[in-house]
């Protein structure tokens, strides 16, 4: 027996939908009873993460470390696919970060199959956004919690068009995740009615100016490069 503190609920969890009896002429309520969503616990003899699933305890690892948390967001993800039929237990922010990963590893590749430097901006992306709201359901995040993210960037000192970028793939994951049905489109609705920082109308910093190119420098790659349709191209050969 595994002795440990984890938090329950004093009740078990019903989901209530309603159902139009034709017979009678009523609507009436039907209560369905849900099994509970398993809590991350710590194991007070070892100082362990663990979580309760098909009356099996597995164990995380370091309780509250960040890799315990990543693989118990997993578990519950694969949880929620085989036993929430009702959208009672919302994806959080954090599981859809890490199923849109997921597809963008695989996504995100050149003809040598290399990981583009999107797949890599996208990590960056999200990296302000699960350090404020991981455990945020995605039925909760709106475009006041995108906004905050949006302020955090801002007080670090980022570049208006570099915020920008981030606010836009952060939409772009929640874009995604209603293409896959885990999130509801009003979700993406709302988040698009965020507009991007304005210049001159915002704290954001904004990014120097791109200064034209030296004629030195011009000159110094010219036997390296011809000019096609106006334009400077690579030499094949």
């Amino acid at each position: 027996m595994v002795s440990g503190t984890c938090r329950k609920s004093a009740a078990q969890q019903t989901h209530v939908t309603t159902e139009f009896d034709s017979v009678v002429g009523l609507t009436l309520k039907v209560v369905e009873e849900l099994p509970r969503l398993p809590k991350y616990c710590r194991h007070k003899g070892t100082g362990q993460a663990y979580v309760t699933l098909k009356g099996r305890e597995v164990y995380l690892g370091c309780y509250n470390s960040p890799k315990s948390r990543e693989r118990y967001d997993r578990l519950i993800l694969e949880w929620r696919q085989e036993h929430d039929h009702t959208e009672c237990y919302s994806l959080t922010v954090g599981q859809l970060c890490m199923e849109f990963l997921g597809f963008a590893a695989e996504y995100y590749r050149s003809e040598d199959g290399e990981p583009t430097t999107e797949l890599q901006g996208f990590r960056y992306s999200l990296k302000p956004l699960c350090e404020m709201y991981r455990t945020v359901s995605v039925s909760e995040f709106g475009p006041r919690k995108l906004d905050a993210v949006r302020d955090g960037l801002i007080k670090r000192g980022l570049a208006r068009s570099t915020i920008n970028q981030t606010v836009g793939r952060i939409k772009r994951v929640f874009r995604w995740g209603v293409s896959r049905e885990l999130v509801r489109s009003e979700i993406l609705a709302s988040l698009s009615a965020l507009d991007g920082l304005k210049a001159g109308r915002s704290r954001a910093v904004e990014p120097p100016p791109v200064e034209p190119v030296l004629e030195e420098h011009v000159e110094a790659i010219s036997p390296f490069v011809t000019t096609q349709c106006g334009q400077w191209s690579a030499c094949n050969g």
